[in-house]
């Protein structure tokens, strides 16, 4: 900068002449690259080659709980709309006030944990999109807090891309083989609702199948059961299984206080604490039909169940075995929170 107090005329030619050079050197120097990036193909350009992802592409401190990592900008910016880009863009509008005596930003996470996190968005800075990185392993012990760590940055999604299907519930349609017994209501905000008029075993299943191809999730309330009740929740191959459709041999799921059907018999294989359904429950269900595998996570409970090894046919529905009679039953879509709990458990 030239100093306001110079007197010296030749002095301040010299050192205009000087900036003057240095930005003709500077503007070369990004044309150069400009042209360079130009003769890119697209299949070797990144993602983010096109986005500014910060206006200071400088060196950060971060001090997380301790330790200092030092990274660009533009790594913890990579994620556009995560809170962590947010906290380091340089936004004045996003004000961020934990900070050490020396200034730089407090994360208070485990160490350990923000360095494999940075690590990781350093990698997918300069990954190839034909041969896209792994996520990251989690260390023992340590899997739960990392998942609560990117949920609270906003890069869980990010960090774990799943081909998954939420079930869309005002597209399904509800088929009762044995009659009407079964009252469905397709509510305005996408939910789906059951209601069992009859009693004994009434099965039920819902159309379309399940996709095969990808991951697929729906959430199950138990509106209603009586105190003695009976209902068997899960999934089923055949979709004009008798009435006691818990017992058919494409039948998987989980019904009363120690019974886990597998190919439509029971038995509590890898189950230490299923005690059955109660009135009131929230049930987050995932279905992968690639690994063959039905997961149910039980909110009250704060317990997940998962059923392996299911036996491939041609189709998948989502079925209920509906016994006791006033039994309602909510179907909906998993919200994103919801969504990531269930991603923590695959």
């Amino acid at each position: 900068m030239i100093e306001r107090q110079a007197t010296d005329v030749d002095t301040l030619l010299t050192q205009q002449q000087d900036i003057q050079s240095k930005l003709t050197d500077a503007l070369q120097k990004s044309k150069e690259k400009l042209e360079k990036e130009s003769k890119k193909s697209p299949s070797t350009l990144r993602w983010d080659d096109s986005k500014d992802t910060s206006a200071d592409d400088g060196i950060v401190d971060i001090n997380a709980g301790g330790e200092i990592i030092q990274t660009h900008r533009s790594t913890l910016c990579l994620v556009p709309d995560s809170m962590l880009s947010q906290m380091f863009s340089g936004d004045d509008e996003v004000f961020y006030d934990a900070q050490d005596s020396q200034g730089r930003l407090f994360l208070d996470h485990d160490p350990e944990l923000v360095r494999l996190m940075v690590n990781h968005l350093r990698i997918k800075r300069i990954e190839d999109p034909l041969d896209p990185i792994d996520s990251p392993e989690i260390p023992q012990g340590k899997k739960r807090e990392f998942h609560c760590m990117l949920r609270y940055f906003g890069l869980a999604s990010f960090f774990y891309p799943v081909d998954e299907d939420s079930l869309d519930f005002s597209t399904i349609s509800v088929v009762e083989p044995y009659g009407s017994a079964v009252g469905s209501t397709h509510r305005r905000d996408g939910k789906l609702q059951l209601t069992y008029n009859g009693s004994k075993h009434y099965f039920v299943a819902c159309k379309p199948s399940l996709p095969s191809a990808k991951v697929c999730t729906w959430k199950v309330t138990i509106d209603n059961l009586p105190s003695d009740g009976w209902v068997c929740l899960g999934v089923i191959g055949n979709a004009r299984a008798k009435k006691m459709s818990y017992s058919d041999p494409t039948s998987y799921g989980w019904a009363g206080p120690d019974q886990i059907y597998r190919q439509g018999r029971s038995d509590r294989i890898g189950e230490s604490c299923w005690s059955g359904f109660v009135s009131g429950e929230r049930l987050y269900f995932r279905f992968d039909g690639q690994r063959h595998k039905l997961t149910m996570f039980s909110v009250e409970k704060n317990a997940a169940f998962s059923i392996d090894n299911i036996a491939p046919t041609a189709e998948k529905y989502l079925h209920i075995d509906f016994y006791s009679p006033t039994t309602r039953l909510t179907l909906e879509p998993l919200s994103p929170i919801e969504l990531d709990t269930l991603k923590e458990l695959a």
